[in-house]
Order: C-alpha cells, then structure tokens, then sequence
C-alpha cells in the first residue's frame, strides 16, 4: 500500500487469484490466472480494499512459450474470449478454468475454486507441469510509459473527429485527386531552404504544403540526404509561421538533424531536449535565455516583407540561369558534333560539313550569348546568395513571434525554464507535468515563440498537451524503427504527418513499446482481429514504416545518391532500389588504394572450412587470410590516414 501509494504514477496495485504454478526447464512459473485493479485506502484504524475497475483480466502469460504455433496461439485467444465478467462468482471462474483445461489439457486442477486458500506452495526444484492452485495476492505491479499511456487513454475516450493525421492514417486516405507536382512548379517555388537541396528535396515541400494532404511518405535510401531534407523543411515551415515537431525513437537520427540545425546558430531553432541529464537541460535552457524582443513589430514585419521580396527576385533570377545554362549545354553539344563531322568528314563533303559548323556555331552565339562555364560561375555564386537569403527569412520570420509576442506568452517561456529545471523523471513532479499538459493556451503561446521541436515521443507526452492538430506537421525519422502506439499520440496533435524511412532497411524490435506476449494478448483480448484482420496496426509485427507504405496520401522519393563511390550503392541501386536512384559520385574520387584498383574485390579462400559442430560459423582460415590481408592494407602507404572496419556477420 505505501509503496503504490507513494508513486500512482508508474505503479498499481493488483488483486490475483486463482495462481499458476509450475516449472519449465529451468525456469519456474508463478503467477495470477486473473487480476483485478484495486484500491487500497486508509480508513481509521484499518485498510479498505475495493475494485478501480470492473475489468477482470485473463493473464496468459505463464501458458506462453518462445516459439508459439498458431493453434497454440488460437487456443489461448479462445480462453480470452471466456474471460469471466465483474463480479465473478464460484460458478463462472469453474466455467472458465474448465475452458482452460480443455483448451490446455496439459494443465493441471489442484483447487477447489470456492475462494479458500491453501497453505503456500515450496517453489517447484524440477520440471513441473503447469497446475491451478488455490492461492491470492494483493501486489504492486510496475505501469511503464506513464505519459504515452495517458495519452493514449485520453485519445481513446476523445469524441472530436477533428484529428487531422491521425484519421488517415488509421482509416486510410480520403478520394481527394492524386497530388501532380512538376519540375516546373518545384523550380520555380518559393521554397525557404537554408541548406542546399535537390529537386526530389524540395518536391517533399511543395507536397507537404497541399492543404488536402495529411500524411506524407518520404522514402530515403541511405546516402540521399534524409536529414537535410528533414533539416530544410523544418526550416522552410517554421520560415512561413507553421508550428513543427521533428521525433523519433531513434535519438542518433535527432542528434543529426539538431547538429544541422544548429549550424545555423538561431537561439529560436530548433528547441531540442534529446537527454534528461544536467548538460542537455542546460544547453536548452540557456538558448531560452537568448530569446528576447529585439526590435519593434513594425520594424520586423517591413525587414521580413522586404527579404521576402528580395528572394523572389533571387529566385527568379536563378531559374533564368538554369534554363540559359541548360540552352548553353545544349548549343555545345551541337556545336561539338558539327565540329567534329566537319574534321572527319572527306572531299566536297568536309566543305559542306564546315558550312554546316559555322553555321552552328552563329545559331549558338545568337541564341546563348554566354557560355556555360560563365553561367556556372555565376549560377554558384546565386546559390550561395539565396541561401544566405533563405537564411534570413528564416531568422526574421522567427523573429516576428517574438516581437509579436504578448507579455503572457512570455511569461509561458519562463514557465517552461521553471519546469525543464526540474528532475523529470522523478514521481513527485508527475503531478506537475499533468497539470502542464493540461494547459492547452499555454502551450499554444509556447509555439508560437519556439515553433520547431525535437523531442522523443516519451518528451512530447510529458510536455506537450495531447491536443488534435497541436502541430502543424509533425516530422518522424527513422520510421522503421518506430513503433505504432508510440506514435499514435504523436500523429494525433500533428495536422500533417511527415514520415522519412527507408522501406528496404533492416527492421528492429528494439524500440517495441510492449513485448511480443503482451501485444498479443491485448490483441486478442480486444478482438482487434475483427477489426484489424491484416493486421496493419500490430503493436510489434508493423512500424510506422509498414503502416505508412500503405495508409500515406502522398509519397516521395529522395532519389540522388551522394556518399558511396558508385561501385558500392550501385549494388543496392540495381538490388533493391529498381535502379531509381541517380548515383551523384564519381569513381575516380576514390580517396585510399591505388587508382588502378577496384573499389569492391572478392577473395575466395579455397581451403577455408567451417567448424563449431551443426550450428558453428567458425572459420579459423579465412579469418587468417582476412587478418593478414588488413596487416597489408595497414602497412600500404595507398591507405595512409584511411579508417579500416571489419564486419563479421558471426561472433564465432
């Protein structure tokens, strides 16, 4: 009682019986057959114990096995489904056990079922079938995710519609016309992006601003830029007055978009808070100190209108260049082909062939006056100068929710010092967290200063208010390492949902916010295979990823490949990609080994054997001839300052 009592936020007290008991291998199994939620409250000089719920739960958890086959898996969805109502009588938990051992019959009755108690039971020392025993506790049993589980409660209990990402991505997407973007359109966008980018970048953009569309799919293979792409979008929205979340349960993909971001040294972006220690709350919480009003409203407002205007005309200026640039390009390579005609050409032939090149060459000067390497030169230094640009409408459109700031969204800034101050994950401050997300005014005045947000989702429950449409766009990386109940709070404050993965990566459990029993036996508790048959929506078996290959409106592909010299990515490109990406890296930038050698060799070590008994993977030769081929590569003067990894797909 004092322990649950002392901490309600991330413990609960439990009422079982009847108990299960056995022993598998070497492992012994005890546990409630049932449980019930309880109270348990002081009242003079006694303890009264009553029900905080009506919901018995049938725990399957002792009759669960690694490696569980579908009829076992059938049976015990069977069980749940005769899962005894509140109150239960004698009559109802007899009918239930003798569900049980059919469905089971290894399962042993070594109980009367009438509510008596037997003596204790010694813990099994040998193999022991599973038996039903007469046994009761009151226990304390740990609540996980306190936060994310109150979020999800209060979604479940919402009765707006208005949940703009959320719906389809669940449901699926509505009949709105497929989105049509052109290479046009792209080039001539006002895209604010303080980062270089591509056409396939910026498409991400123009997509996510369709006010029709909710849930975006941005496939990244490794290589093509996802976290620039993440990093100038969040700039280009936050530049146009839209509130962002940018999370992931992955916390090195929001270390690299936070690096990126903070190159651009804007105290306003992003706010980030990727640990709980001193350091991490420290660095936020001095960025918030360097927030202040620096100049009038008007002041602001005519500097922002007059960048604005300035990157327009940049803009435009830089198509103009492009297409010149591409006119150029083309007229060169007549002129090439001409000339060249006329050098190989013999007799009355050549003289009609030189005619013909002059010919080409008055066309070109008359249509393309500048040559390209004029035109590059000048196209470079007009991307630097919009991005320096894109920078400023950015800095000073951050700028314009400070000095628009009211004195009580101010004061929400000082608030949040207050709390982030605070230790986060100790109980007594729960309460204080709860009443935080209550504040629903608040935290939309906080926006408006601070729009852009890097956070886990466990940071965003605890902070932010589980609000339909909170966000504008909300931003997740690394999808495929991201699972769905995690996520569903995530998607329900956001309006547009933003997804970046990359569908041919290897997949992880490790971010699972529930284990593979336990999702099942919710699953089949719930009856979501009625709702759910393809199971689209699996706590375990489907990511985000998985979900949003299916379930986006809108999807996009960063296809320009720019870190593996073309040897290697073109592997994958031709393997897994159907060859859609463009390989933007040269093979002759090859950086270590001799010029003349190929970027990807096969040794083959003929005498190699594999020993270790059926399952062994050791390779005691091969791993000689690896060893002595990196002694060579380490003494080659080709591989001076070069960093050498070794991947072993078998610790053997």
């Amino acid at each position: 009682y004092g322990t649950a009592t002392l901490n309600p936020y991330e413990r609960e007290i439990l009422y079982g019986f009847p108990f299960v008991l056995g022993r598998i291998g070497t492992t012994t199994i005890r546990g409630p057959l049932l449980t019930l939620a309880i109270e348990i409250e002081a009242v003079g000089d006694h303890l009264e114990v009553r029900p905080a719920d009506e919901t018995l739960r049938f725990n399957s958890l002792p009759f669960r096995t690694e490696g569980e086959t579908d009829a076992r898996n059938a049976a015990l969805g069977r069980v749940l489904e005769q899962t005894p109502s509140f109150p239960m009588t004698i009559d109802s938990l007899r009918a239930f056990v003798g569900v049980l051992s059919r469905e089971l019959p290894e399962l042993r009755l070594d109980a009367s079922l009438d509510g008596s108690l037997s003596a204790p039971p010694p813990e099994p020392l040998s193999a022991e079938p599973l038996r039903i025993i007469d046994q009761a506790a009151i226990f304390v049993a740990p609540k996980t995710n306190y936060f994310l589980c109150s979020d999800l409660d209060e979604i479940a209990a919402a009765t707006s519609n208005n949940c703009g990402a959320l719906v389809p991505l669940v449901a699926g997407p509505g009949d709105e016309a497929q989105g049509d973007i052109t290479n046009e359109q792209i080039d001539s966008a006002r895209i604010v992006f303080p980062f270089p980018s591509n056409r396939a970048q910026r498409r991400v953009a123009l997509t996510v601003e369709d006010e029709t569309t909710h849930v975006v799919s941005v496939e990244g293979p490794p290589g093509t830029g996802k976290s620039l792409t993440i990093a100038n979008l969040a700039c280009h929205l936050a530049g146009t007055g839209k509130r962002v979340l940018i999370t992931s349960q992955k916390d090195k993909a929001l270390e690299v978009v936070d690096e990126k971001l903070r190159e651009l040294g804007l105290a306003e972006l992003p706010m980030t808070l990727l640990r709980r220690d001193k350091e991490s709350k420290g660095e936020l919480l001095g960025r918030l100190d360097r927030i202040e009003k620096r100049r009038t409203t008007d002041e602001v407002e005519a500097h922002y209108a007059s960048l604005a205007n300035t990157l327009a005309t940049q803009s435009d200026d830089q198509l103009s260049d492009a297409q010149a640039y591409a006119a150029s390009i083309k007229w060169e390579s007549e002129i090439e082909v001409a000339d060249q005609a006329s050098r190989t050409a013999k007799g009355i032939g050549r003289m009609a062939a030189r005619w013909k090149a002059n010919s080409v060459l008055r066309k070109a000067r008359k249509a393309s006056s500048e040559t390209t390497d004029v035109l590059a030169e000048r196209a470079g230094e007009r991307r630097d100068a919009l991005l320096e640009h894109a920078l400023g409408v950015l800095q000073v459109g951050l700028e314009r929710g400070i000095s628009g700031a009211k004195r009580s969204e101010r004061v929400v800034v000082r608030e949040l010092q207050s709390v982030l101050k605070r230790n986060q994950t100790t109980y007594k401050n729960f309460s204080l967290f709860d009443r935080m997300k209550k504040d629903l005014d608040q935290a939309q005045k906080l926006l408006r200063i601070l729009p852009v947000w890097i956070l886990s989702p466990d940071d965003v429950a605890r902070l932010f208010p589980c609000a339909p449409e909170l966000f504008d766009v909300v931003i997740v990386d690394e999808a495929s390492q991201v699972d769905l109940p995690s996520l569903v709070p995530m998607a329900y404050r956001a309006n547009k949902l933003v997804v970046f993965g990359d569908s041919k990566q290897m997949q992880s459990q490790r971010f699972a916010f529930m284990s593979g029993n336990l999702a099942l036996e919710a699953w089949q508790q719930f009856g979501m295979v009625t709702y759910d048959p393809d199971e689209r929506l699996h706590p375990v078996r489907t990511s985000l990823l998985n979900l949003v290959g299916v379930r986006a409106e809108e999807s996009c592909l960063l296809d320009e490949h720019f870190r593996c010299l073309p040897p290697i990515i073109d592997f994958s490109n031709r393997r897994w990609y159907g060859e859609q990406l463009r390989i933007m890296t040269d093979v002759h930038h090859k950086r270590f080994g001799s010029p003349d050698r190929p970027v990807i060799e096969l040794h083959h070590v003929e005498e190699g054997t594999i020993s270790g008994g059926q399952k062994g993977q050791e390779n005691e030769i091969e791993a000689k001839v690896l060893v002595e081929h990196l002694a060579r590569m380490v003494e080659d003067p080709d591989y001076d300052g070069a960093s050498i990894g070794v991947l072993c797909l078998y610790e053997e």
